[in-house]
């Protein structure tokens, strides 16, 4: 009797393991959603708004800055520049980001899936990481274009306590899309020196 529960015990596993591995089908269009919707972005899109702006947008600055820079950002875009960061540029940032969250969070399932051997404490945490960092990395992508477009709509009447809302939020995004991208790498090289060692 125990050796057909266990057969069927391996069977529940290897299926409940096959559920959670993506398809490839997806995966190819997360980041095809990332890489389209990027390459409009910061080929055709950003460098127009960065000129009005007279440097880089409040998204692209993680390290923080002053009251007087953003208001100088503001100023700079003027009217029409203001409206172009809403529409389309936080659209198809809010495209950028879905599509890169999802993009590693389901790439590394997948490669998670080819390799499933991580015995020690310390290798746990790295499925943790690879999966995990990157959904937080994109929700705080969606608050940080939530308050870059209240700062477009509240123009040069922005404050400081909105500066530092937008601040935290860029830098919790990079910290997390950082985190994200070196646990991808990591479970990359993994995999690569799995195949090697067959």
């Amino acid at each position: 009797m125990e050796q057909p529960d266990k057969q069927r015990q391996r069977a529940e596993a290897e299926q409940d393991g096959i559920w959670r591995v993506p398809p490839l089908w997806l995966v190819v269009g997360c980041w095809c959603l990332a890489l389209g919707s990027g390459l409009v972005l910061f080929v055709h899109l950003l460098p127009a708004l960065q000129a009005l702006a007279g440097g880089r947008l409040p998204d692209q600055l993680p390290f923080g800055y002053s009251l007087e820079d953003a208001r100088g950002i503001v100023y700079h875009l003027g009217p029409e520049g203001r409206q172009a960061v809403q529409y389309p540029y936080l659209l198809l940032d809010i495209m950028f980001a879905l599509g890169l969250s999802s993009a590693l969070c389901s790439s590394s399932l997948r490669l998670l899936g080819y390799i499933g051997d991580f015995r020690n404490r310390f290798a746990r945490l790295l499925p943790v990481i690879a999966v995990v960092m990157p959904i937080l990395a994109g929700l705080f992508d969606l608050w940080e274009n939530w308050q870059i477009w209240r700062m477009m709509e509240l123009g040069l009447d922005i404050r400081q306590g909105d500066i530092a809302s937008l601040i935290r939020a860029t830098s919790f995004k990079f910290g997390f899309y950082l985190s994200g991208i070196s646990a991808f790498i990591i479970l990359f090289v993994i995999k690569l020196l799995h195949k090697e060692g067959r």
